[in-house]
């Protein structure tokens, strides 16, 4: 099969892994995961996580996001706008084209991306040093570039200790997904490793924790983690 199409998706239409090793993509409701060769290399690792937990993490983190889609009422809503673009486009049903706009609409809403995420500095914090945040709130634009007083939007601006500003972002759903998403893939990780014996069991934790630590404080993943440092607190 060829998958060449794949690099024409954009970004905001589908749920990276914040290790960008794969990714749910929510209109094909599909999960591609760069690290596996095949079916059969991924059946292999399935069948013993232990062995290949790093790979196998990877899977946990996009599945979780398949499981968000099929189970939440914002997943089903989305599901549903989906498959009425779909069949709008596909038996060519002029009338209800705008199904599809849509659609479109719905998924930039999830991200917030235009107009909103701002990045100002790339400074890396860790647990030693950790950044501050501030919650504000603003207005937000319609799709035609209005101002829509009525429909605020709450973002977390993040500075370094020394109050450099690092970016802001919009507490956004995708930062909710990608928060689930990563405690599925963690709490994986944590589970394996508990069940090493010492010294090799404290070894793996503390791998784990600078891995998430990497992610926390990472300035080009603060879309991502957003919600978690919000809930941190």
């Amino acid at each position: 099969m060829n998958l060449a199409f794949l690099k024409n998706i954009p970004k905001w239409k589908k749920f990276p892994s914040v290790n960008t090793l794969g990714y749910f993509n929510p209109l094909g409701n599909f999960i591609y995961l760069d690290e596996f060769e095949d079916e059969d290399d991924f059946k292999k690792c399935s069948e013993n996580p232990s062995l290949d937990k790093n790979r196998f993490s990877i899977y946990v983190h996009e599945y979780q996001h398949y499981i968000d889609q099929i189970s939440t009422l914002w997943g089903i809503k989305n599901i549903y706008k989906i498959y009425e673009s779909f069949d709008a486009v596909f038996k060519n049903n002029e009338i209800n084209f705008f199904k599809h706009r849509e659609l479109i609409l719905n998924l930039k809403r999830d991200y917030f991306i235009d107009y909103y995420t701002v990045k100002y500095n790339h400074i890396e914090g860790n647990f030693k040093n950790r950044w501050k945040f501030q919650i504000k709130s603003g207005i937000r634009f319609d799709f035609n570039g209005n101002i829509n007083e009525n429909l605020p939007i709450p973002f977390i601006t993040f500075a370094s200790l020394d109050d450099i500003l690092i970016s802001r972002v919009p507490i956004s759903v995708v930062s909710l997904l990608e928060t689930t998403a990563t405690n599925a893939e963690f709490e994986f990780l944590i589970s394996e490793a508990v069940k090493l014996d010492s010294p090799y069991r404290e070894i793996q934790i503390n791998a784990i924790s600078k891995k998430l630590e990497s992610k926390l404080y990472h300035p080009d993943l603060t879309l991502y983690s957003a919600a978690v440092h919000l809930t941190a607190v």
